[in-house]
């Protein structure tokens, strides 16, 4: 894929409006930040999918995307069309990140994503943004008629999900903090995973 490990970008937790919201990504891109990420937190702010498409169409070269989505409030299928669908406005730009569930979930009295569904769903969503036949529950297989090429990522900090994230995800966002001591932890978890996978 042609997407670049992020390196320096804004993560913004809360907008004022749509357009207030392309526009600081706008700027973000302007001054040479490389990536702007959104939460889906649905009873938190405006849809992510929205204010993600209103980016892309303000920007040209910034990777933008989740950060992050979660199984539970969305049924994996819709995610992937959302995200599939702003990738189009950003092709070779945007990024999907998934977790076991936060702020969203929690608001809707729902319980956060056990790490099996979050990784099912990972799979599912791949192999739906790879253009391929899919059971996605229904009585017969379905495939998105529009898919696109974007990486999945997992958000991870506990041992068990950074593991199953180094198993099957593209990239993880390791989510313990800044003690170098638990990073090498988190990355040797990660291998493992991947190790096991053959990833």
């Amino acid at each position: 894929m042609g997407i670049q490990i992020p390196k320096f970008g804004l993560n913004r937790n809360d907008t004022s409006s749509i357009s207030a919201f392309a526009t600081d990504v706008a700027r973000a891109e302007e001054v040479g930040w490389d990536c702007a990420f959104l939460p889906d937190s649905q009873l938190r702010r405006r849809d992510t999918y929205v204010l993600l498409s209103a980016a892309a169409q303000s920007t040209s070269e910034i990777t933008i995307g989740t950060l992050v989505a979660n199984p539970v409030t969305r049924h994996p299928s819709v995610t992937a069309s959302s995200i599939a669908t702003v990738a189009e406005l950003a092709p070779n730009r945007t990024i999907m990140a998934m977790g076991i569930g936060d702020t969203a979930v929690r608001l809707a009295g729902l319980r956060p994503a056990r790490i099996k569904e979050l990784e099912s769903s990972v799979h599912m969503m791949k192999s739906l943004l790879n253009g391929e036949l899919v059971d996605v529950g229904a009585v017969q297989p379905a495939r998105l008629p529009f898919p696109q090429e974007v990486p999945i990522w997992i958000a991870a900090g506990g041992p068990k999900t950074l593991e199953m994230a180094g198993s099957c995800a593209d990239g993880v966002f390791i989510r313990v903090g800044t003690d170098i001591g638990n990073i090498q932890t988190s990355v040797k978890e990660i291998r493992l995973g991947a190790l096991k996978s053959n990833v």
